[in-house]
């Protein structure tokens, strides 16, 4: 089983809830390669499936889709590109995207919540995606299908043959495990004890 380290290249999103900023980093493989400063459709990123798209589109469909478990209180700012020195966490800045997104759910705020997304990849590892400050119902870790049709969107996604998304082990997600909401600790900490 591979080293769990990010790359070997890394987008991380920019958004925010109620004065507070939050990252979500994703690891994923390039085919085309721009230099520093290019934008994101100068980059594409390798699909499981084996062909590619220009990073700003996948980046772009990513968020549609993961907006739908925000409300219209999370706006999604921008997206960064880096290359991640093979073996540690050194990276290097490429690339910046716009983004303009607001989220489209309809459930209520969920002030440090967060919602998690288990997987098996194809290297026999364990993969997450944290949505944090999302709507994140209840408390209960559901099994995949969740009965939630945005939920089981993202998972469906990221078991496809078109996503982009690798886990840390560099490997792709082949297996939905279970969605897991809870709160997070250190966004709580910064929310109410700041």
């Amino acid at each position: 089983m591979a080293v769990n380290i990010p790359g070997p290249w890394e987008v991380v999103i920019y958004y925010t809830f109620s004065g507070l900023t939050h990252k979500q980093r994703l690891n994923c493989d390039l085919v085309t390669v721009g230099n520093i400063g290019d934008s994101f459709n100068d980059f594409t990123v390798l699909l499981r499936d084996t062909t590619d798209i220009d990073l700003d589109v996948a980046v772009q469909a990513w968020v549609d889709l993961i907006r739908a478990r925000y409300n219209s209180n999370t706006t999604f700012q921008f997206a960064e590109l880096y290359q991640v020195d093979q073996g540690t966490l050194e990276r290097t800045y490429y690339s910046t995207y716009g983004l303009s997104d607001v989220g489209t759910g309809i459930g209520n705020d969920a002030p440090a919540r967060q919602e998690a997304y288990t997987f098996r990849t194809q290297e026999g590892g364990l993969m997450r995606v944290v949505l944090v400050e999302a709507e994140s119902p209840g408390e209960a870790i559901v099994a995949y299908p969740t009965g939630v049709t945005s939920i089981n969107d993202i998972f469906s996604f990221l078991v496809g043959s078109t996503n982009w998304i690798l886990a840390r082990d560099s490997s792709y997600p082949i297996a939905a495990r279970n969605f897991c909401p809870t709160q997070n600790e250190v966004v709580y900490r910064k929310r109410y004890r700041a």
